[in-house]
């Protein structure tokens, strides 16, 4: 299983981090836009040049600004990982996430 690369560095992101950790999904570190610092978070590297970004394999967009996070889709379509699930989370049988969905926990999806 690929690393994950976790597209910003912000509060969303140190969320998706910690989901992604929780469900033993390996992290390559976070990207961020040109403008915002390197450096690290929570333990992971921060980079914003182009070559890390081209570089990623899996991404996952955890950016809180929905214009941000809109632009940043439309850019990435194609590349980012279905869905992020916490282990502390549960589902029904009927239950369904759609692509780009993060589920931290505890949650409960039914229908």
């Amino acid at each position: 299983m690929s690393a994950i690369s976790i597209v910003g560095a912000g509060g969303l992101g140190r969320e998706v981090a910690w989901a992604l950790e929780a469900a033993g999904q390996p992290i390559a570190g976070f990207l961020v836009e040109a403008g915002f610092a390197d450096g690290w978070c929570a333990g992971l590297p921060v980079r914003s040049d182009p070559a890390a970004w081209a570089a990623a394999g899996r991404l996952v967009l955890a950016v809180g600004d929905g214009r941000a996070r809109q632009r940043l889709a439309a850019a990435l379509a194609g590349r980012l990982v279905a869905v992020v699930r916490h282990p502390g989370t549960s589902m029904g049988p009927r239950g369904t996430l759609g692509d780009g969905a993060m589920l931290s926990g505890p949650a409960t999806v039914s229908v």
